[in-house]
């Protein structure tokens, strides 16, 4: 991986907080990536921005959220060079215990909230 083409420009990683989306952002901000770290779980940006300070930006919102998504992640949505849509939601149970909102959620979160991303960061 050529760490040049990552220096200088700036991601948005969704699900920040922990996992994939939290390793993401150390492997970025260690190749001179600006991130800004989505998560919905503000303790988890806490700890995250605690390790790596001014090298990222954090943004506590439910992805699944489309307005609240797009007022609090649009300021950083100029010159974006990397969008990464880590987060996701997963409901297991069976079809007669589904719930209307459950299949909302997953939707949501899954399929509208990267798509808003997408929309709003190009």
């Amino acid at each position: 991986m050529d760490q040049a083409q990552f220096k200088g420009k700036r991601a948005i990683v969704t699900g920040a907080g922990s996992g994939i989306g939290r390793s993401l952002v150390h492997s970025l901000v260690k190749r001179g990536t600006h991130v800004v770290a989505v998560s919905q779980t503000q303790e988890k940006l806490d700890s995250l921005k605690e390790d790596l300070g001014d090298q990222i930006d954090i943004v506590c919102v439910d992805i699944g959220n489309w307005e609240e998504t797009r007022t609090k992640v649009r300021p950083f949505s100029n010159d974006v060079g990397y969008l990464i849509n880590n987060a996701s939601y997963g409901y297991c149970a069976t079809v007669e215990e589904t719930t209307e909102d459950e299949i909302d959620r997953i939707f949501n979160i899954n399929f509208e909230g990267p798509l808003n991303l997408i929309l709003d960061c190009t």
